[in-house]
């Protein structure tokens, strides 16, 4: 899930996202409200499109720990595991430059800087 941002024509505030952890894919939807059963009707349109998942990886908002959402998952015999905040600091990577080297940890071992699902999908400017 992303967002909240500026409310959109249509009165759309937030965006689910998933991606595919094997092939990178990326599925996203715009909705105007974060709900269990919101969460829930984006893994079931997922699944029609590319069959149920065995697991899913994901974080604690409510969204994901509604009852909507679980019996979905439970009925579908999909795991669910939780991560930490969808956010780089938050999950371990290093994002601040070293003094010896000038460089990231990150950018030492991916030779790229770590950025957010968002700023791809979106195109935000990288400075």
């Amino acid at each position: 899930m992303v967002g909240p941002f500026k409310t959109a024509p249509g009165d759309y505030t937030h965006i689910f996202m998933a991606v595919n952890k094997f092939t990178k894919w990326i599925e996203l939807k715009v909705v105007t409200s974060i709900e269990s059963a919101k969460a829930a009707q984006f893994m079931e349109e997922i699944t029609h499109c590319f069959g149920v998942p065995n697991r899913i990886i994901t974080y604690l908002g409510k969204h994901f720990t509604g009852s909507e959402f679980w019996d979905f998952c439970k009925d579908n015999l999909i795991n669910v595991y939780y991560s930490s905040l969808p956010h780089p600091r938050y999950n371990g990577l290093r994002t601040q430059k070293s003094q010896a080297t000038g460089y990231t940890p990150f950018f030492m071992v991916y030779s790229s800087e770590a950025i957010l699902p968002s700023v791809v999908a979106f195109g935000t400017p990288r400075i």
